[in-house]
């Protein structure tokens, strides 16, 4: 993998933590979001998965768990339909993705959506 494309995973990793940072500060009981689970789960992926980590299968679930999740806090503390009627559309997206190149997206669009919760 070259600079630019560690550089973009990075980039990307920092989205995913900062989509479900900003989602859990409204529940405290889930435990905080870090970086390098999406880090992680790209590696398990890529065939290069580090011996204490889950399998990618386990991760995946782990992954698609936590961004149901922050999209079902962000849809409890709107009011606004169309913004809900669009992070249940999200929820759908996570429920089906498959890999993590499907992420980036998912996650940008979240940002998006949520923009208000800053």
């Amino acid at each position: 993998m070259g600079l630019k494309e560690e550089r973009e995973l990075h980039a990307h990793a920092m989205n995913y933590e900062y989509f479900l940072s900003r989602a859990f500060k409204f529940d405290g009981r889930i435990s905080r979001a870090h970086k390098q689970e999406f880090l992680n789960f790209v590696h398990a992926e890529s065939g290069k998965k580090l011996s204490f980590s889950p399998s990618f299968e386990k991760q995946l679930t782990e992954i698609k768990k936590r961004l149901k999740r922050a999209t079902e806090i962000y849809i409890s503390q709107s009011n606004n339909q169309p913004q809900i009627t669009h992070l249940i559309d999200l929820n759908v997206r996570i429920s089906q993705m498959t890999s993590y190149k499907e992420i980036p997206e998912i996650i940008e669009k979240g940002l998006h959506l949520t923009q208000n919760f800053i």
